[in-house]
């Protein structure tokens, strides 16, 4: 009974540690969501058309600026996101302590660099 409320004791202590230390060096540096409100969106691309609709031209420097919805972008796009965050993501859950948490704390303690 004692090593069960040593361990939940100890859960409860890094539990409260991370969330400061989420709160003293994430949060306090985070830009204000108010001011999504004045965002400019970015240029796009201009389309040029035939007489029958169908696009001839799309111009913008060397880049590709047209926008799409999500439920546009094909499958392998959001196995390759997932496949490139977390390799573990469908073991876990959303939420890898060992591999996740903890190195994003060791980071942001001891090296001062941000994890996502």
């Amino acid at each position: 009974m004692r090593v069960l409320f040593f361990f939940f004791t100890l859960f409860l202590f890094i539990f409260a540690v991370s969330g400061l230390v989420a709160y003293f060096f994430i949060f306090q540096n985070l830009p204000d969501p108010h001011l999504l409100k004045d965002y400019k969106s970015v240029a796009l691309s201009t389309h040029i058309y035939d007489r029958n609709g169908q696009l001839l031209y799309e111009i913008f420097r060397d880049q590709n600026r047209t926008p799409i919805t999500l439920k546009d972008l094909p499958s392998y796009v959001y196995q390759a996101t997932i496949a490139v965050e977390d390799k573990d993501f469908y073991r876990h859950q959303g939420v890898s302590l060992t591999s996740g948490v903890l190195r994003a704390m060791r980071e942001i303690v001891f090296n001062r660099s941000f994890q996502g």
